[in-house]
């Protein structure tokens, strides 16, 4: 199992850190924050057989985490991607479908072979 903490860097460091772990962890993404990240967070990750699990935790972010048509072109073309909200909301919005808002308890398959935000 790997894990990558943010606490475990430099305060200045860990939006390159985080994002580095969430493209390590999953895909290629971009993540944007407006004002840094202040708050600690957490991601593990573990493979098992052709399944990867991935525990994301954190606080919340005021800002974006963004596949571009670059990102998308370095990931696996056969990689699928179903998300499990336990807590908070997250926002999806990929191609010309409406936004979804996610809480507790809800899923989203979103496409990792088209740009989101």
């Amino acid at each position: 199992m790997q894990v990558w903490r943010s606490d475990d860097v430099p305060r200045p460091a860990r939006v390159e850190y985080m994002r580095q772990a969430i493209c390590d962890s999953i895909v290629p993404f971009d993540l944007r924050l407006d004002h840094g990240m202040d708050g600690s967070g957490e991601i593990r990750s573990a493979d098992v057989g052709m399944v990867r699990v991935s525990y994301h935790q954190g606080g919340e972010l005021d800002g974006e985490v963004v596949r571009t048509p670059w990102l998308i072109r370095r990931s696996d073309p056969a990689l699928c991607k179903i998300d499990l909200q336990l807590s908070g909301h997250t926002v999806f919005e990929q191609d010309d479908r409406a936004r979804s808002i996610c809480g507790p308890a809800t899923s989203v398959s979103p496409t990792c072979h088209g740009p989101a935000v």
